[in-house]
């Protein structure tokens, strides 16, 4: 097992603090908290953590389904590829310079220009970047037409070229931030029910502390509560804070958690600006606020409304809570009060009080089925992995060598007759392997020395029992790489590793790998047109239950923004003139 830290008082490491299940459950117990309490929200939090990966896999199968699609095969495959140039690293040039560029290069891709005006465009800016382009266009034959149909209709696309861009190029980057995260169980929830308790007593008993407002007789019964592990005792006693107090805390809890997660991977996706601007994770969420501006006039009061992104809130049923918010702008210009969505940590509790059961029932209304069950997310992302191989699209490029060494490795000390020589498909499975190995179960950002000392132990036949690899948080995709988790006589994992990766777990291998692609079975235009119906299904006002959207989590990626840009987002103003997204005739 492995825990999940919140990023709130009531984080915990169940590898820093021994605790008994027994002190958990007394002290639950005691609050009348009930396994159906903590399976209700264990069956949210693992909704929207489905969601979210569902909300990434629609974007990458889509783009996917495009590049083999006869209609858009060679437009599409050209703009990937002329996104690939736009946004190579670039020596000596200045970053708002070559920021404005990407940014005019992306409007004009959204409003389905060719690359005969783009070239255009690019030969009248004469910059050493739009040069190094032209110079990438004409080397790699990069050349493609206005895009008037999908599937042979008069349909939009469903994403921004940019999000498909960096779904196509950049899955493992993204992967890598969607395994970030674990998954919450029903003891990672009871934990963090124990750990709310513990913060409600420790504020009215501090340790060694007297608090003015508790007499002396309280103070030693708090204390001997306190002694005996009792601390719902003195939260009942002492706290006006109960059962539906400490859920409702938890569950927002989990809720900017998991909130704040998929904002950041969906910015990795969506933003050219990532990791530039000073909208850093925390620092900024989208709120109401950021859609429309109010100017209070003498004799006129302008309320100013992006219209693209009305049409949006009004497909996730949300149009009731936007005039409501700007209700309350309205409210506090005329009392000439600086309006904010979220002022303070309380508002932000508040405002997600009830997120992540919204997001679980948008969820089961609107959900593609796409994953059924989440041990059925390590499949599809070696379904991924393995088309990109399948097709060579250059994503895997920068891990081919570690995986192809790792590989060399195991095959060194496992000398076998040359007539055993492994198939052509043993080959591609074991270097998959390899590469989720060194990219989705180990954590090579936090160490480089992960690959030097796999590899040594491989060759010194010291594989049993290895405890000094760093790892990603989710374990999730354990199962499909060289390594095997130890357990102890209990059946607790002890957190050490094996990567012995012998027959026998070359055989369980194959036989996994029979199951694999997850998609992309049948013809790509069959299943384009089914995927585009799901995503278009979840544009809906149906569910009485509306998307989120005044919370910590982000908007579905088929929300299309007002507008692109590269310069700094969290400066950036609400008055521009939102730009069409859509493929014209």
């Amino acid at each position: 097992m492995h825990s999940n830290q919140l990023f709130t008082a009531t984080s915990f490491n169940r590898q820093s603090e021994k605790l008994s299940d027994s002190t958990i459950k007394s002290n639950l117990e005691y609050l009348k908290i009930r396994p159906k309490d903590i399976e209700d929200i264990v069956r949210d939090a693992q909704n929207t953590y489905k969601m979210v990966f569902e909300q990434v896999f629609l974007v990458m199968r889509y783009v996917r389904y495009l590049i083999e699609d006869e209609w858009n095969a060679l437009a599409v495959r050209g703009r990937m590829k002329f996104l690939m140039t736009v946004f190579a690293e670039q020596e000596n040039t200045d970053q708002q310079t070559l920021d404005n560029m990407r940014e005019n290069i992306l409007q004009k891709l959204e409003g389905n220009v060719g690359s005969n005006d783009i070239i255009a465009y690019l030969q009248t800016l004469e910059s050493d970047a739009s040069s190094a382009i032209l110079r990438g266009m004409q080397e790699n034959g990069i050349a493609f037409a206005p895009i008037k149909y999908v599937l042979g209709q008069d349909v939009s696309k469903s994403y921004p070229y940019y999000d498909m861009y960096m779904c196509l190029h950049h899955p493992l980057d993204i992967f890598k931030m969607l395994l970030r995260q674990n998954n919450y169980e029903a003891s990672d929830i009871e934990r963090s029910i124990y750990y709310k308790i513990k913060s409600h007593a420790d504020h009215v008993n501090p340790k060694g502390i007297r608090l003015q407002s508790i007499s002396e007789e309280q103070y030693q019964h708090m204390l001997k509560l306190d002694k005996e592990g009792s601390l719902a005792k003195i939260v009942d006693e002492y706290t006006p804070h109960n059962k539906d107090s400490i859920l409702s805390e938890v569950r927002s809890d989990i809720a900017i958690e998991l909130g704040r997660w998929a904002t950041e991977v969906f910015d990795k996706i969506s933003n050219p600006s990532y990791g530039k601007t000073k909208n850093k994770l925390g620092q900024k969420q989208i709120t109401f606020d950021d859609s429309f501006k109010i100017n209070i006039g003498s004799d006129r009061t302008v309320i100013d409304i992006q219209s693209g992104l009305v049409g949006n809130l009004n497909k996730i049923n949300q149009l009731d809570d936007l005039f409501d918010s700007i209700k309350l702008a309205v409210k506090a210009k005329l009392k000439s009060q600086k309006f904010s969505g979220r002022p303070h940590r309380a508002e932000e509790r508040f405002n997600n009080e009830e997120a992540l059961a919204d997001i679980s029932a948008w969820y089961d209304r609107y959900s593609t089925e796409m994953f059924r069950r989440i041990d059925q997310i390590p499949k599809a992302i070696v379904s991924i992995i393995y088309f990109d191989l399948e097709r060579g699209i250059p994503s895997l490029n920068h891990v081919f060598r570690d995986a192809q060494e790792l590989k060399n490795a195991y095959e060194s000390v496992q000398e076998k007759p040359a007539a055993k020589k492994a198939s052509p498909v043993k080959e591609r499975n074991l270097l998959i392997t390899c590469i989720n190995s060194l990219n989705l179960y180990l954590n090579n950002d936090k160490s480089q020395d992960n690959l030097n000392n796999l590899i040594q132990r491989v060759q010194d036949k010291d594989t049993l029992g290895i405890n000094n690899l760093y790892r990603l948080n989710n374990p999730i995709m354990s199962l499909w790489t060289v390594f095997s988790e130890n357990k102890d006589e209990d059946d607790n994992l002890t957190g050490s590793l094996d990567a012995s990766f012998g027959e026998t777990e070359q055989e369980k291998m194959m036989y996994r790998f029979k199951t694999v692609p997850f998609f992309f079975k049948r013809k790509a235009n069959i299943e384009l047109r089914e995927l585009i119906y799901s995503i278009s299904s979840q544009s809906s006002t149906e569910n009485p239950v509306p998307y989120p959207y005044n919370s910590a989590f982000p908007l579905p990626l088929w929300i299309r923004k007002p507008s692109i840009t590269l310069t700094d987002s969290a400066d950036s103003s609400i008055d521009a003139e939102p730009k069409s997204p859509e493929i014209n005739d």
